[in-house]
Order: C-alpha cells, then structure tokens, then sequence
C-alpha cells in the first residue's frame, strides 16, 4: 500500500523497516513511530467495520493491519461527528452533526469545499492512548520555507 509518497508494505523491498512517520504542519514537530498489529476484531467491531469487511471479503487483511495516522488531518470548523454513511448509486454521502447547531445536520458527498484547519498534537497523543504504535523519535524543525 502507499500512503502519499510513503510505502507501507513491510513485505516491499522498497521498505527497510516498520517505522512510519506522522506529520502535523510544516511549522511543528513530525514523529517517528514503530508500527503494531493493532486492528484486532474487537476493534474492528467497536469502529463498525467489522460487518463491512465481511462484506467486502477484506476481513484478514483487516485483522493483521497496523493503523497508524499519516498526519494530523484536517479539523471541520462546523462538524462535530460522523453520524452515518449512505450509499447511493456508488457514492458515499456522509452524515454530520454540528458544533454549534446541534439540532441540525449536514449532509456532505466532498469536504474540498468546506472551511478546515488542522488536527494538532492531540493525533499523537490518541496514537499513544490507544496503543497504536511506539514512538521511536519527535523530529522539529529548523524552520519552515512556504512559496
């Protein structure tokens, strides 16, 4: 599997060990971590994607995965959570609740045109929390160059 410009397959020759890198922002400190089998079946059952990787006959590559956060990812201004996911017609639309409206939802096929920000070092704490992987190094920056 490749993730950005990152191969994630230990089986690849590209690849020369388990150790994966999680960015935030340019600005603020990357980490190293050791990746772990970490997607047992009761987790595959607490996230809800037990049921769908039945479905789509991806259970075992499901059970022997390590799931490691690539980034810090982006924070929705307006989204509070995930509700739901409908399928239609090959498209996936995604069921929000809100932040600040919380009688209302929102219902979303693309984030591209949403207001976001970036998730910060709370990424590397759940990473820790939940056991995910071991952090190996905290790289910070020099300095940061945007053109």
């Amino acid at each position: 599997m490749y993730l950005g410009s990152n191969c994630t397959d230990t089986k690849s020759t590209m690849i020369k060990s388990d150790i994966f890198p999680t960015t935030l922002r340019a600005d603020t400190a990357a980490y190293l971590f050791k990746g772990k089998r970490n997607f047992t079946t009761t987790t595959l059952k607490n996230t809800k994607f037990l049921e769908r990787a039945e479905q789509l006959e991806v259970l075992s590559l499901l059970e022997n995965a390590c799931i490691l956060p690539h980034g810090g990812g982006y924070d929705l201004s307006d989204i509070e959570d995930v509700i739901d996911i409908l399928e239609y017609k090959d498209r996936r639309y995604f069921v929000t609740s809100l932040k600040t409206n919380t009688n209302r939802l929102k219902i979303i096929r693309s984030v591209r045109e949403l207001q976001f920000g970036y998730r910060g070092r709370g990424v590397i704490l759940k990473t820790i929390q939940l056991n995910l992987g071991d952090m190996i190094a905290r790289l910070n920056p020099l300095f940061s160059l945007k053109l």
